[in-house]
């Protein structure tokens, strides 16, 4: 049983009356495809009466700031006859703009014409409101991100520089150095769980936990992260929430020649002295993970001619090839471009190592140049 095509029309007029959104119809037959219908809710959006916006294009809620590219894509959805979905700055008629959420969809008849446009406007000034306001808080936490970030140590005997590439605007790898004496230096770089301003605000919180610490003259790499997993387990961890966080730490003393290191569930810092490298491998748990927490230690001498690296997992994690496979490729780059500059190695281990996926993680590195070879080992 077919029903009553005035009683449907009837239907229709009842829910476009009484609908939430606004809708415009117009008609795509006669030039400049005019408007003949508007709905109350359309002329509440955009503060038109009925009787000013019939007969018009839709073009007149245009204005300044409004974007000439969603423009164009309009105009060739309704030349082509097809729908167009997206967002778009509108003006109502006091000259407030308004973000408009708006759907253009055709309406074909009995016999495959072009009869009529119907436009669905929703109004979502408030949530991108809330959405600019939240990607320039994203901005300033990025900003102040960056301006905690170590900066390069260029001395005759030691040169330490990093960069830090974040999936999104913000992430959780963070690295810093401190000297802590006369020729002695300590290098933290640490990766925390997830991406984004939660783990971002862990690594901050991290970095201004180790100054604290490094005030107070600490400088044995497995009492570094023992303090450190304190502070993360008490401050981000309860019963129903994790969170991680894998990092690893140098003391470089350049007056003995040798390399402390300690490393807490993170991938293998590699040391590399002409052709032989070494890998320096986790000797312990991630940190936040437990309250009772135990830190090993390894110390290696300098020959005085080292490149090191530290990185964070982003740079070598790979869908096709386990980790152990792409740090051997790393290890192999390293050997070969000893005579770059730390900015050419990194720029090249980016180029040779990323540009097989997206970066779908964090990716954090510091390279540390030393060169020792006039320096003699004073006596303990």
């Amino acid at each position: 049983m077919k029903a009553d095509p005035n009683k449907r029309s009837l239907w229709l007029e009842t829910i476009f009356e009484h609908t939430s959104v606004g809708i415009l119809i117009t008609d795509p037959t006669k030039e400049d495809n005019p408007i003949l219908y508007s709905n109350p809710a359309f002329r509440e959006i955009s503060g038109y009466s009925h009787e000013e916006v019939v007969g018009k294009n839709c073009r007149f809620l245009q204005g300044k700031d409004t974007n000439a590219e969603t423009v164009t894509e309009i105009r060739n959805a309704i030349l082509s006859g097809k729908t167009f979905k997206g967002e778009i700055l509108n003006y109502r008629k006091s000259g407030d703009p308004f973000w408009n959420e708006l759907i253009v969809n055709p309406v074909y008849g009995q016999y495959g014409k072009l009869e009529y446009f119907v436009g669905i406007q929703n109004d979502i000034t408030r949530r991108k409101t809330l959405e600019i306001e939240f990607q320039s808080d994203l901005q300033l936490a990025r900003k102040i991100q960056e301006l905690s970030l170590s900066t390069p140590i260029l001395n005759e005997d030691i040169k330490i520089s990093g960069m830090l590439l974040p999936s999104k605007q913000i992430g959780g790898d963070s690295y810093s150095w401190f000297e802590l004496g006369p020729n002695e230096y300590g290098v933290l770089l640490l990766d925390v769980m997830g991406n984004g301003i939660p783990a971002s605000l862990i690594s901050m919180s991290i970095h201004s936990f180790l100054h604290y610490l490094l005030r107070t003259n600490l400088k044995e790499p497995k009492t570094v992260l023992e303090k450190i997993n304190t502070h993360l387990f008490e401050l981000f961890t309860t019963n129903n929430q994790v969170s991680f966080t894998t990092a690893i730490y140098l003391h470089l003393d350049l007056n003995q020649h040798t390399l402390t290191y300690a490393n807490a569930g993170h991938v293998s810092g590699i040391k590399t002295t002409g052709k032989t490298s070494t890998k320096l491998h986790s000797l312990s748990l991630p940190l936040g993970l437990t309250s009772d927490y135990n830190c090993r230690q390894e110390t290696l001498l300098l020959s005085g001619n080292e490149r090191i690296l530290l990185f964070s997992d982003g740079l070598v994690e790979s869908a096709d090839k386990n980790i152990k496979e792409r740090i051997d490729r790393l290890q192999l780059l390293i050997q070969n471009n000893l005579s770059l500059s730390q900015e050419g190695i990194m720029k090249v281990m980016l180029r040779e190592l990323v540009r097989e996926k997206k970066n779908a993680d964090d990716i954090s590195m510091v390279v540390i140049d030393i060169s020792l070879e006039k320096k003699r080992i004073k006596p303990s």
